[in-house]
């Protein structure tokens, strides 16, 4: 829960700086992965739909909360273009953060010259 974007607008050398807290409700103690996802919302070339960002493993007692950090370089967002180039394009994204693909937080930043 309380997935912040710490810098919504990102050049080509910022990193973006995400936060989430993570709470174990269940009565047992366990490893948790933390994935975070990416979206472009208007890329020239035809791109998955979720691309794996980073992600973190951690160990976290029942009950207990935790307050994870990621830092996520802007080339992070770059791609190879039909040509074989690597482009940025500036526009529109959105960031995803869960521990699976069916329950994600999801916010919106940009990517600029």
């Amino acid at each position: 829960s309380n997935l912040k974007v710490k810098n919504k607008h990102i050049k080509r050398d910022d990193k973006l700086l995400i936060s989430v807290d993570l709470t174990n409700s269940s009565s047992l103690s366990g490893d948790e992965i933390v994935q975070v996802y990416f979206h472009d919302c208007y890329s020239s070339i035809i791109k998955p739909k979720f691309e794996l960002a980073s992600f973190k493993r951690l160990f976290i007692k029942a009950g207990e909360t935790k307050h994870i950090e990621f830092e996520i370089p802007a080339s992070e967002f770059s791609f190879y273009n039909n040509n074989g180039e690597l482009c940025w394009e500036n526009g529109d994204m959105k960031i995803y953060v869960g521990g699976n693909l069916d329950n994600l937080l999801c916010e919106d930043f940009l990517l600029y010259e």
